[in-house]
């Protein structure tokens, strides 16, 4: 991990159960890790790497990929992200007590849903080889 430098902290935040999470901070800034272990979470990460990259084509805030490998043999997948800065709408949600702002909240979310669905349809590639690296 190159990109990271030496690790000073590493933290396992609350998310989906499709791959495990950690956000490292290093010396040279904070990175996403992401592992998926089994031939269909695996094959998940590897579509949602290949996702991101077309969509910075269209413009919308995704992280970079610093480093994506694929180890079907131990049955594992692993990408090095960007960390972007924030709070999930779980968060967001479960700390705000007012009704109307939890509304709005949701609101705001489906909205840049409806923005993400709304954007041209990037070219994708048909598909990522076993064995694939980046980074």
């Amino acid at each position: 991990m190159d990109h990271v430098g030496t690790v000073k902290s590493i933290a396992f935040p609350r998310q989906g159960h499709t791959s495990d999470v950690a956000i490292i901070v290093g010396t040279a800034g904070r990175y996403v890790i992401k592992r998926a272990k089994g031939e269909q979470y695996s094959g998940w990460l590897l579509q949602e790497a290949d996702v991101l990259r077309a969509l910075r084509a269209v413009s919308l805030p995704v992280p970079d990929i610093y480093q994506l490998v694929n180890q079907p043999d131990d049955g594992q997948a692993w990408a090095l992200l960007q960390f972007l800065e924030g709070e999930t709408l779980r968060e967001a949600l479960q700390k705000e007590r007012r009704s109307a702002k939890r509304q709005e909240l949701i609101y705001k979310f489906g909205a840049c849903l409806s923005a993400v669905h709304a954007a041209p349809c990037p070219e994708c590639s048909p598909g990522i080889p076993i064995g694939w690296t980046i980074g």
